[in-house]
């Protein structure tokens, strides 16, 4: 079992190899010093730079012998020098602060302190040289080279120990980021379990609602029905919620930039929140300035998503006969961009002044008393402010108790002359009807149920297949126009199947039908050839959308 490589190790390692590569540099320029000063002694004068050069060499080649090679050189080197001064006398003294640096790099321990102790006090054997000397010379000679030697030895221990510290804290860090992505991964693969644990029976839950609703009924079931939907809908908001905070705090959010009206999101909310305001004897009124340009780039989803988690938040803490008011006002006009101004006032139960400095935290709603009356998750505001950073935007409240509130939040948006995306389009009042075949691939018996209801509602002939291997199978001996596949099954999952059926069919539309919505799951759908994702509990609109692209009405 081979030893563990620690810090303390790679940092001897890495100066021994320096220390190597510098000692063949010193050994080229002792050579031509000797050259050119002819000493009287040439073979032992030349000794040096022979053996270090062939130890150098030995020591890079073969890594393993090279700490051998360095107490090698040493052992050479410390003894050699003494000679050298008593032989030469005060020519090679001159070169000791030089050598005193090897032995910092290439040995350690009581080697590392023994030869620099020898070699910086080399000098003083000057005297005892047959060749003249200046003493002078000889005694500033003698205290620089130990000066140097003992400076050299403090400094490199001192940086040597540095290095290992930054080494030891590095993987710590590399560690600590290991398990933070272990722990990251760990609690994504937990979410969208549990996401897709909880929208599979939602969807059931809320699509047979819808399909009763759409069915003859009394009036005295009709709103029973209507708050089953109504609690269907709740929960999904707030699986929505838990979603999108981790993914905020996990930074995979995706941010758009697409031309948008923002006109026609204050028309949209204010229509969609319309029937929840008037339940209340709410008056819900919304003001556009003139000013704000019919197209700005932005984010129509995310910045949809915090206009109704403040709308949302002002229609449940508004007492009946209450006012909201939504206005967008332009603060910046330049030739590139807008700064615009949203704000959502209400006259409801306000905000204390000691929560007020919390109320963009997580899980954080003004007292345990809100909570149990008004429910919620208490992260629809801490999530539209961490898009707002997102979006390079900020938020803001001002609010007294008793009185009401008003939440602030201003974007900086880039000017287009493209047409937006979101201009409103007269929603039809009939179900609309298509002509086509349709494979639904699906296990679930309840969402077996909603799905072909919705389908057949639609004019669209339907057959059904329980899981990944029956499409398979159907799809080789049938055709169909369109393919809608849920992506979690038994035997063989949706992934696979699509994989497959792509083989021999590149072009009949595959469109994941599932409860898995994380974006991991949605690139894999894509990246396997389904042509779109729609998420459950199904959005009929979406639905609609998918199925006018995709086949004949």
């Amino acid at each position: 079992m081979e030893p563990e490589v620690t810090n303390t190790n790679k940092v001897e390692s890495l100066l021994r190899e320096t220390g190597f590569k510098v000692l063949i540099v010193f050994c080229i320029l002792i050579s031509l010093v000797i050259i050119a000063a002819a000493p009287q002694n040439p073979f032992f004068a030349w000794a040096f730079p022979i053996s270090w050069f062939l130890l150098s060499i030995i020591g890079l080649y073969e890594k393993s012998y090279g700490s051998v090679c360095a107490k090698v050189w040493a052992i050479i080197t410390v003894p050699s020098t003494l000679v050298l001064v008593l032989l030469n006398g005060i020519f090679p003294a001159t070169l000791v602060s030089l050598v005193t640096i090897f032995p910092v790099m290439l040995t350690k321990g009581y080697w590392r302190t023994v030869s620099i102790f020898v070699i910086a006090s080399s000098t003083l054997l000057v005297p005892l040289s047959p060749i003249d000397y200046d003493p002078g010379i000889w005694l500033r000679l003698s205290v620089t080279n130990v000066f140097i030697g003992v400076t050299v030895f403090l400094l490199a221990s001192f940086l040597e120990k540095a290095l290992v510290d930054s080494l030891d804290k590095s993987d710590a860090l590399v560690q600590a980021l290991k398990g933070e992505r272990k722990a990251n991964h760990a609690q994504s693969v937990f979410l969208a379990t549990m996401s897709h644990e909880i929208r599979t029976p939602m969807n059931g839950i809320i699509g047979l609602a819808d399909i009763i609703l759409a069915s003859t009924i009394t009036e005295e079931q009709r709103p029973k029905l209507e708050r089953i939907k109504r609690a269907g809908a709740n929960l999904n908001r707030i699986l929505n919620d838990i979603l999108d905070h981790t993914k905020l705090a996990a930074g995979k959010l995706v941010i758009e930039s697409v031309p948008i009206s923002l006109g026609e999101i204050i028309n949209e909310t204010t229509l969609f929140f319309q029937t929840s305001a008037s339940n209340k004897d709410i008056q819900l009124i919304a003001t556009v300035d003139k000013s704000v340009e019919i197209a700005l780039m932005g984010d129509p989803t995310r910045i949809t998503q915090i206009l109704n988690n403040l709308v949302s938040n002002a229609i449940k803490f508004t007492p009946k006969n209450g006012l909201i008011n939504i206005s967008l006002k332009v603060k910046e006009n330049s030739a590139t961009a807008q700064t615009v101004e949203f704000c959502v006032a209400d006259t409801g139960i306000g905000i204390s002044e000691q929560s007020l400095k919390d109320i963009f935290s997580p899980f954080v709603q003004a007292s345990r008393t809100t909570t149990r009356e008004y429910g919620g998750t208490g992260l629809g505001l801490q999530i539209s402010k961490s898009l707002l950073d997102n979006l390079g935007g900020e938020i803001w409240v001002e609010s007294k108790e008793k009185t009401g509130s008003k939440f602030y939040f201003r974007l900086r948006l880039d000017k287009t002359g493209q047409s937006p995306i979101n201009t409103h389009i007269e929603p039809q009042s009939a179900t609309p009807q298509f002509t086509g075949k349709v494979l639904v691939v699906e296990d679930n018996e309840i969402n077996q149920i909603v799905v072909c209801e919705i389908l057949i509602s639609y004019g669209l002939i339907v057959e059904l297949a329980d899981d990944g291997m029956q499409a398979i199978e159907v799809t080789k001996h049938a055709s169909f126009d369109i393919i809608f596949m849920d992506l979690q099954m038994p035997n063989v999952d949706g992934f696979e199947a699509a994989k497959r059926i792509r083989l021999r069919d590149k072009v009949t539309p595959i469109i994941a039908l599932s409860a898995s919505v994380m974006k991991d799951d949605v690139e894999q759908a894509t990246r396997v050839g389904m042509n779109a994702h729609i998420g459950k509990p199904i959005d009929r609109k979406e639905l609609i959308q998918v199925l006018q692209r995709f086949i004949k009405t």
